[in-house]
């Protein structure tokens, strides 16, 4: 394994092992686009729970208007139930700095958001997903939390059935009323779990043809898959 360059938009990125597809990115950048039209290009308030090395992050940033504030959290640790913990024991071997205050991995995601600044402000957030979503309004983020709630919520972090459940239900009520919920990894076949969580989440969704993405419809709006 090693470190590879992959560009996103015109940004050459650092990425290690997990790559999101791009037609992916590109309906998250969609969604942050139809957003910013509604909310007629305010800055926008983007929550992102588990965030690896911050591609998904940095592509939704292209398409966020000036100033959006984006939420980045994970541990930067993996996840013991997936592959995703070996991938950072296998970066650990990688990098020989001396700072081991910081992540590895978190290294790689802080370059990377990096690139994209100062056009949005990034908050990065070592965590656990429920205890951040518990402690977001008492967090010194510069940012008022406590009246402002997400234009969208992007949630892929653990995969099991009651971590993704667990996910859903914490972060669902920062959703703003006409906010996107949405996930990554609806595939029965590698993440049963994923699935489930969204099936008896207690709200209509869809998913997009062509990917692993679930998204919760919003109220009032029909919806074109």
């Amino acid at each position: 394994m090693e470190i590879k360059d992959r560009k996103i938009g015109p940004y050459t990125l650092k990425n290690f092992g997990h790559v999101t597809p791009y037609n992916e990115m590109r309906f998250l950048q969609s969604f942050v686009s139809s957003q910013a039209l509604n909310a007629e290009y305010r800055p926008l308030n983007i929550v992102e729970v588990g965030t690896w090395v911050g591609e998904t992050a940095v592509a939704m940033a292209l398409a966020a208007p000036y100033n959006s504030r984006i939420i980045c959290i994970d541990t930067w640790q993996g996840n013991q139930e997936d592959w995703s913990s070996w991938l950072v024991n296998e970066l650990e071997k990688i990098d020989c700095e001396e700072d081991n205050e910081i992540p590895p991995l978190q290294k790689l995601f802080e370059y990377n958001v990096s690139q994209v600044t100062p056009h949005c402000t990034f908050y990065p957030i070592r965590g656990e997903s429920l205890q951040v979503a518990h402690d977001l309004v008492s967090l010194n983020l510069e940012a008022p939390w406590d009246l402002e709630k997400a234009d969208l919520i992007f949630i892929d972090a653990e995969h099991t059935f009651e971590a993704a459940s667990a996910d859903i239900q914490a972060w669902l009520p920062w959703l703003a009323e006409d906010g996107i919920l949405c996930g990554h990894d609806y595939d029965p076949n590698l993440f049963p779990g994923v699935c489930e969580a969204v099936g008896r989440a207690g709200f209509d969704f869809y998913t997009l043809l062509g990917t692993s993405i679930w998204v919760r419809k919003q109220i009032g709006k029909e919806t074109k898959q």
